[in-house]
């Protein structure tokens, strides 16, 4: 994601609508803050971030102004697989937009692309731009980036 945006970007962008408002619901604190910044960061990226620090902080600061939040609370978001309310607000997230998490047999869709791919093009960011757009396509939440480069180098050793 981009880190610098204009105000009319970031309005354009982040602006909340009444569907989204909805789905925010009774939310309170960091959760409904880190709730809504996941969720319009998977609306601009068809992904979920790895890690708090890319999502850039005028976003998050553009976010909590309109849920009157202090964009303090982001920080208080718990983080991780393993919490509870962060699995649960992807998978909120993800049936939001149609999406499901990626399965074996996505993996084997994407290693067949692949193979074909790398004929074609030997740049590795070249083919993961592809590969998320592929993704958003099929509206199937991507494989993590370590994991879509393992393919992509596994996909080069066959050649």
């Amino acid at each position: 994601m981009k880190r610098n945006w204009s105000p009319d970007e970031l309005l354009e962008h982040f602006g909340l609508v009444p569907v989204e408002k909805q789905l925010i619901g009774n939310k309170t604190g960091a959760s409904r803050l880190g709730f809504t910044v996941l969720l319009k960061y998977f609306q601009q990226e068809a992904r979920f971030p790895i890690k708090k620090q890319e999502i850039p902080p005028v976003v998050v600061e553009f976010i909590a102004e309109q849920l009157d939040l202090s964009p303090d609370l982001f920080e208080e978001y718990r983080w991780g697989g393993s919490e509870r309310n962060f699995t649960y607000h992807r998978k909120q997230i993800r049936e939001f937009f149609g999406f499901r998490e990626i399965q074996g047999k996505d993996k084997e869709r994407l290693k067949t692309w692949l193979n074909e791919q790398v004929h074609f093009s030997h740049d590795t960011n070249d083919l993961i731009t592809k590969v998320y757009s592929l993704f958003r396509k099929w509206k199937i939440e991507p494989p993590q980036p370590i994991t879509l480069e393992r393919m992509i180098h596994s996909a080069r050793v066959f050649l």
